[in-house]
């Protein structure tokens, strides 16, 4: 379920992007995200680097938490989950699972922060 949940967060964070960006580049970002939707690691990747010219828009700690932790997501999707959403059957004991899920916990925090910071109409990347 973590990384059903994971993939979750990333989709949102990347709809609440797409919602940031000026109209005239929105349709650029949601005809990606249209081709890449079942191809979750590439997906990531892409946002994530779309991401990256923003983060001069937010505070420079979120900014360092961001950059440190968003991988994160990308791990636990690619080993809790395949390249089109199934579950991965997997050997894992109650030490990794805590792990995880305090990891997680910290990284919805980043992700709703982040998620803020990219307010709808607030751009002033693509201002000129």
């Amino acid at each position: 379920m973590l990384g059903v949940s994971a993939e979750l967060l990333m989709k949102w964070l990347i709809a609440r992007f797409i919602a940031h960006v000026p109209e005239r580049k929105r349709g650029e970002f949601e005809r990606t995200r249209e081709q890449l939707w079942m191809k979750t690691e590439r997906l990531f990747t892409t946002f994530v680097n779309a991401f990256e010219p923003h983060y001069c828009e937010i505070d420079p700690e979120l900014r360092r938490q961001a950059e440190g932790n968003l991988q994160m997501v990308e791990t636990l999707i690619r080993i809790n989950r395949d390249d089109v959403g199934h579950g991965r059957l997997q050997r894992i004991d109650h030490e990794m699972v805590h792990g995880y899920l305090i990891s997680y916990l910290t990284l919805l925090s980043i992700a709703r922060q982040l998620a803020d910071a990219f307010g709808a109409d607030a751009c002033s990347f693509y201002a000129a």
